[in-house]
């Protein structure tokens, strides 16, 4: 089995039209990056099993962006069942709401 640990993605709510004006850099990023077919598509030409989900737009210090991120980690994961794997964004300074959301990420979503 092949993991690709350091698999980033970007929810497509940062990349959607009416996305806020501080997400528009994400859309840079390609689709791969937020259109899971394609990048499903990409695992399985590389011979990728899993791949493990983490976001640069889950490290902005934002705790509504992270529980985003967290979010729709989950949900892609639901979606594309064995193909994807969570991994939990905190706020990095804040240490109380970084906390907060660990657990919930641990508890609410699932997350190992």
């Amino acid at each position: 089995m092949v993991i690709d640990f350091h698999s980033h993605f970007v929810p497509r709510q940062f990349v959607a039209d009416d996305a806020p004006a501080r997400h528009a850099h994400w859309r840079l990023f390609g689709e791969p990056m937020y259109d899971m077919e394609k990048r499903l598509a990409l695992m399985d030409e590389a011979g990728v099993d899993i791949a493990v989900l983490s976001s640069g737009a889950g490290t902005e210090g934002n705790l509504d962006d992270c529980r985003l991120v967290n979010d729709s980690a989950k949900a892609l994961c639901e979606r594309y069942p064995g193909r994807f794997l969570g991994m939990a964004h905190v706020p990095p300074l804040s240490v109380a709401e970084g906390m907060a959301e660990l657990k919930r990420a641990r508890e609410e979503l699932g997350f190992r």
